[in-house]
């Protein structure tokens, strides 16, 4: 389970990395924003098919990447990278339950993540950096509560132990998040 859950952090932080070593202040942000996207759909790509659950719980990092990707790519790299990530999630979904779990979040977290861009792209560094954080701190909210309401439709039994396995998987997505944010100089 350990190493499931190191490569999916090591996955996810490709692209931070990737960007420290190719930025350069005098690139467009075209030309940075093109590399970025595809460096995260790879990296969301692989998260995802390496994902694995525990308890009902599906460990996938891969949201981090596509966070960072739709921040710094803009509309068109969120376009693209929601796409991948439909096509990817609808591939691992079983039930009518994580299909409706699934377009609730989509309506959630897509519209907030579209809204926050062009505000992100023009504000100072601190600033990006708040904005970036509440962006992983909704979906932190948005894992436990969606895993919450996965084990009641399934009918699943929620014990105690299984919540904090929950939180705990959700607080480690939490930290490789914020830690892509600050390797990107959000």
């Amino acid at each position: 389970m350990w190493k499931e859950m190191l490569l999916q952090a090591i996955l996810a932080l490709v692209p931070a990395l990737a960007f420290q070593i190719r930025y350069d202040r005098s690139d467009s942000w075209k030309e940075v924003s093109l590399l970025l996207a595809a460096l995260c759909g790879g990296a969301m790509a692989l998260c995802m098919l390496t994902s694995y659950a525990v308890d009902g719980y599906e460990l996938n990092l891969g949201l981090s990447p596509y966070i960072l990707g739709s921040l710094y790519g803009g509309l068109p790299a969120m376009a693209m990278l929601t796409v991948l990530y439909i096509g990817l999630r609808a591939i691992c979904m079983d039930a009518s339950w994580e299909l409706a779990g699934f377009l609730s979040f989509l309506m959630i977290f897509v519209p907030l993540l579209a809204l926050t861009i062009r505000p992100f792209r023009l504000a100072k560094r601190h600033d990006r950096m708040k904005m970036a954080w509440m962006l992983a701190g909704v979906l932190y909210v948005c894992h436990v509560v969606l895993y919450v309401v996965t084990v009641r439709a399934s009918n699943m039994p929620l014990d105690f132990g299984c919540l904090l396995q929950v939180f705990a998987f959700s607080t480690v997505g939490l930290a490789v998040q914020w830690a892509s944010f600050l390797l990107s100089r959000a």
